[in-house]
């Protein structure tokens, strides 16, 4: 084969393979709002038999079909009209927002499909404003609902499996300008109130994942993060309270996750502090309704059990280097 025509046919094997219509997508803070497992490539159709081999097409008016090819592909525009009227008007994010009532409702917005309108034209508009601040979805969210109430709108979100890959990504972009901001985790604790009513009310409360995620997010170098993290509980509401509350919390579905994880880091200090399930259990006993610990005595011997097996391992795994070496 001639290089002219190996040239020609990895051109059209480009061309054939270049994905046309996919929207532009917000960079900076936001970038995109589609999940990746939802988005579906479109194609240019590629000619080819019943055995769905591709047939190269060797005519000459090949060098035609590319350069038309080619010349379609940079002159295609997939914006829906709506943006252009809106780019052609001048409108500005604030205006479609609204026009698209998407300032009407937290709870439902990043669950609404005329979100994807508004991002649409908000890559247009910041196109065409380069060098002016960029617009993003968490600045036009925090702007219109306020940077409380869209915290706790994003970490109950993350429960919507529509919704939970975009929720999680703005609630790390809240959270990294919270860190730059120099907000502490004691700051977050008690802006969202955290510090107020009972026990059970802070269990329940959807602002505790978000400072459980933030804690974490500033913590994620320190190995005795949930340490100190599940001290801080301990040494306000107390150790035996702290875990039958916890264990009531798991029903909980909303809240399981982070609940369950505050049960874990429990468990572990426990561990550290040398109490076995033996102690363990003479301190529930001494509950006045002790007989309905059993729960949180069985969670803890299984959680008991299992780290003293990884313990067991890693010090086989050590030993049998060192008699390696």
């Amino acid at each position: 084969m001639q290089p002219y025509c190996v040239l020609v046919i990895a051109l059209v094997a480009c061309v054939a393979n270049v994905p046309v219509g996919v929207g532009a997508s917000l960079t900076a803070s936001t970038s995109s709002i589609e999940n990746p497992n939802d988005v579906h490539a479109r194609m240019l159709l590629r000619e080819g038999g019943e055995d769905g081999e591709e047939r190269i097409d060797t005519s000459p008016s090949l060098l035609s079909k590319l350069e038309n090819a080619l010349t379609g592909f940079t002159r295609k525009d997939n914006t829906p009209p709506e943006v252009r009227g809106w780019m052609k008007k001048k409108k500005t994010p604030d205006d479609v927002f609204k026009a698209l009532k998407l300032d009407d409702e937290l709870e439902t917005v990043l669950d609404n499909e005329k979100l994807h309108l508004w991002v649409d034209f908000v890559n247009k508009f910041n196109k065409k404003n380069r060098g002016e601040r960029e617009v993003t979805i968490l600045g036009m969210l925090t702007k219109t609902y306020g940077d409380e109430a869209l915290a706790k709108m994003l970490e109950t979100a993350k429960q919507n499996p529509s919704t939970v890959w975009l929720a999680t990504k703005l609630q790390n972009e809240q959270q990294i300008v919270w860190m730059l901001n120099g907000l502490s985790p004691d700051f977050v604790f008690k802006w969202f109130k955290l510090d107020k009513g009972t026990l059970e009310e802070l269990l329940s409360n959807p602002a505790l994942g978000v400072w459980y995620h933030f804690f974490h997010g500033l913590n994620q170098f320190n190995p005795d993060r949930d340490v100190t993290m599940i001290t801080k509980f301990v040494d306000t509401y107390g150790d035996i309270p702290l875990a039958k509350a916890i264990s009531a919390a798991m029903k909980d579905g909303d809240m399981q996750l982070v609940v369950s994880r505050l049960q874990e880091a429990q468990f572990q200090k426990w561990r550290l502090d040398g109490r076995d399930p033996g102690a363990i259990t003479k301190l529930l006993l001494k509950d006045r309704m002790g007989w309905k610990n059993q729960g949180i005595f069985r969670a803890y011997n299984t959680f008991y059990e299992g780290a003293n097996k990884v313990d067991d391992l890693d010090t086989s795994v050590a030993v049998a280097s060192l008699r390696r070496s």
